[in-house]
């Protein structure tokens, strides 16, 4: 039986390719840009 926790997370499967992050610096600056980038190219095709 799957916990409740699990129930919300993707299959298995979906996470194989997942890699540890190598370059902290980097992802830092992704992760502050990803709302920005969100809203320009998704929210605007959304609509």
């Amino acid at each position: 039986k799957r916990g409740r926790v699990q129930a919300k997370l993707l299959p298995n499967e979906q996470y194989k390719a997942a890699q540890p992050i190598k370059d902290a610096a980097a992802w830092e600056a992704t992760s502050k840009a990803l709302p920005q980038k969100w809203q320009e190219q998704v929210i605007i095709e959304m609509e």
